[in-house]
C-alpha cells in the first residue's frame, strides 16, 4: 500500500501538466467543497471533492510520463 503523504508544494515546470494544488485553490475559490488535502499516493497526486447528490469525485494528477 502506498503511503499517503500530504503535498505542500508541487515541482511542475511543464505547462502541459496541471498544477493540482493550484487547481484546488481555484476551484475552492469558486465554491467547490474538497473533502481532504492533496496527497501523494505514490502513483500520483490525489484529492476528492463533493458534487451535487452528495458523492465524491477524485481529482488525480499522475506522476509518470506518457511514452
Amino acid at each position: 500500500m502506498w503511503a499517503r503523504t500530504p503535498v505542500t508544494e508541487e515541482a511542475n515546470d511543464d505547462p502541459r501538466r496541471p498544477h493540482t494544488t493550484k487547481t484546488v485553490a481555484e476551484l475552492t475559490a469558486r465554491g467547490v467543497e474538497f473533502t481532504g488535502p492533496v496527497a501523494d499516493h505514490g502513483y500520483g497526486l490525489v484529492t476528492h471533492f463533493r458534487v451535487p447528490g452528495g458523492f465524491e469525485v477524485q481529482l488525480y494528477q499522475p506522476k509518470y510520463e506518457k511514452r
